[in-house]
């Protein structure tokens, strides 16, 4: 009997199961976190709201004249508390708060970089044979260092000088101005290296006030026009503003009011100006007392060249220039103070004085044509 051979095949080992991925898990976020986010959002929409009402609301509204002559730069408190506490709790966060700081440094804040412009109405570039040099300061009666105006007078080497609020006569402007020829009328003084006349003071009924005075250079290249102007503050109307008269709406009819008498003033300079302008070369310099992104100036001075706008650099502040309880001293927050030009001038240059000689900085811009 035979004995058969059996063959044992190996057993085959069990097919390996997939492993199936680990579930990823994220570390919840923290209370801190969701604050971060939630205040950083909500920060640049109020920042964006700000722009907004700034510059296409402005003073047609009552709440953007308040804003329009508040601090901006209180507006990076926010920001820069955002962004350390982002960097802490939600480093995600981070680039918005770095964008809502550039929306307030740069266009709230009006930075400006020099960027001249071509100012002719032909749109070409104008020969340059007339160069002027030309400054514009509110004095507020020469005090409390009118030395130190003078000084940056003289670095400015002008050809034309324009004070506002030069209330009485000084020594120190007679001795300076002793070989220029100037007009002194009322609160406002033009000086100038060509010879110089009145052409006609610019009463004005809202306030029942000089707003200004319009003279004639006798400049070697022919005759031009200055309007040495002095608008009324918006100060009047902000001074009134409190919580109390706020909630009783009396805040809102004041500012609302003052601003339809600002815009009436301002309509009169420019029409009395126009009323004696002719073709002759046109150069308006003075305290405005509104930034130039104000519907109160844009509604009057739009088709000028603002000098500063055109070639200036940083923020160009110009007031107020004095000890506040509240704030920096000697430290300006509005740019307020103007040169403004015809079209038939361009702007080589423009800077803002430094020095506390008065409650406002000295202006300073070079004009061709």
């Amino acid at each position: 009997m035979s004995t058969a051979t059996r063959t044992t095949r190996p057993a085959m080992a069990p097919a390996a199961r997939p492993t199936a991925p680990r579930a990823q898990y994220r570390k919840p976020l923290s209370l801190a976190a969701w604050l971060v986010i939630g205040l950083t959002w909500l920060y640049l929409l109020a920042m964006a709201g700000l722009w907004y009402t700034l510059f296409v609301t402005s003073e047609d509204w009552w709440v953007g004249s308040i804003l329009t002559y508040f601090p901006r730069a209180i507006f990076l408190l926010p920001g820069l508390v955002l962004l350390v506490a982002s960097l802490l709790w939600h480093q995600t966060s981070a680039p918005a708060n770095v964008l809502s700081l550039a929306l307030v440094a740069i266009p709230i804040m009006e930075f400006h970089w020099p960027t001249p412009r071509i100012t002719t109405s032909t749109g070409s570039i104008p020969s340059g044979n007339t160069q002027l040099s030309v400054v514009s300061c509110n004095v507020q009666a020469y005090k409390p260092h009118f030395r130190k105006i003078l000084k940056e007078v003289t670095a400015a080497k002008p050809d034309v000088v324009a004070f506002q609020e030069a209330r009485g006569v000084d020594p120190l402007a007679e001795e300076f101005f002793s070989d220029w020829h100037y007009i002194h009328h009322d609160y406002y003084l033009v000086a100038s290296r060509y010879p110089v006349k009145l052409i006609r003071a610019i009463d004005t009924t809202p306030y029942e006030r000089c707003a200004g005075i319009i003279v004639e250079v006798d400049h070697p290249t022919g005759p031009m026009l200055f309007a040495n102007i002095h608008q009324m503050t918006a100060r009047r109307a902000l001074k009134e503003v409190s919580p109390r008269s706020l909630l009783d709406g009396e805040a809102q009819a004041i500012v609302e009011q003052q601003v339809l008498l600002r815009i009436e003033e301002a309509s009169q300079i420019r029409e009395a100006i126009e009323q004696v302008r002719e073709q002759k070369p046109l150069v308006i310099l003075g305290d405005f007392n509104t930034p130039s992104s104000s519907s109160v100036y844009r509604s009057t001075w739009a088709d000028f060249t603002n000098s500063f706008d055109a070639a200036g650099a940083g923020y160009g502040y110009t007031s107020p220039v004095k000890h506040h309880n509240y704030w920096l001293e000697d430290t300006p927050w509005a740019r307020i103070d103007h040169i403004i030009c015809s079209p038939d001038w361009y702007v080589t240059a423009a800077h803002i004085g430094t020095t506390n000689g008065s409650d406002h900085h000295l202006i300073h811009a070079t004009l061709a044509r």
